[in-house]
């Protein structure tokens, strides 16, 4: 193919097209940021399994500790911190907790409970009766009224404030 022919495939390069560089331009695609939502499940079920690591550390770590009380009524207890009522015991971990007792026709006891690492413990409270009051009446009225020993009146006669328990009349 020569003359007039031109040939389709030319490996001479025609001057006026030259390669030139070209200024770089970054991809105009925008970048969406992605950030995680905390879902409500998510989060509870989260608190979740926090509340029930807290419950078997609790009961693995926990003492049982037995309050007895000497009174004829039924006695209320009342022990700070966290404690957990089982029967007639009481989980607690090792610690000093405050009691109370209260019952009625008593004095309310209030004293400290000391939970060591024994793992079973008990505590006895005595609790003391309330001062009550004697009427002291008697046919024929006027007769003298001893109490241990000592005059203190004539019937009829009312003592406030005597200690519960035994006393000669």
């Amino acid at each position: 193919m020569r003359g007039g022919d031109h040939s389709l495939m030319s490996n001479e390069r025609n001057p006026s097209e030259s390669l030139s560089p070209t200024a770089f331009e970054p991809r105009s695609e925008t970048t969406v940021a992605t950030t995680r939502r905390i879902t409500p499940a998510a989060t509870l079920l989260v608190v979740a399994g926090l509340v029930i690591a807290y419950v078997l550390f609790f009961l693995l770590t926990a003492r049982s500790v037995s309050v007895t009380v000497e009174s004829e009524t039924t006695p209320t207890i009342d022990i700070s911190g966290l404690h957990l009522p089982f029967g007639e015991r009481f989980l607690m971990r090792p610690g000093s907790y405050e009691l109370n007792v209260t019952a009625e026709g008593y004095q309310t006891y209030t004293g400290s409970l000391r939970v060591d690492d024994a793992e079973v413990q008990t505590r006895a409270v005595v609790l003391t009766p309330l001062p009550g009051t004697l009427i002291i009446e008697s046919i024929p009225p006027s007769a003298t009224v001893s109490l241990s020993g000592t005059v203190i009146g004539v019937t009829p006669l009312t003592i406030d404030e005597i200690d519960a328990g035994e006393v000669t009349v």
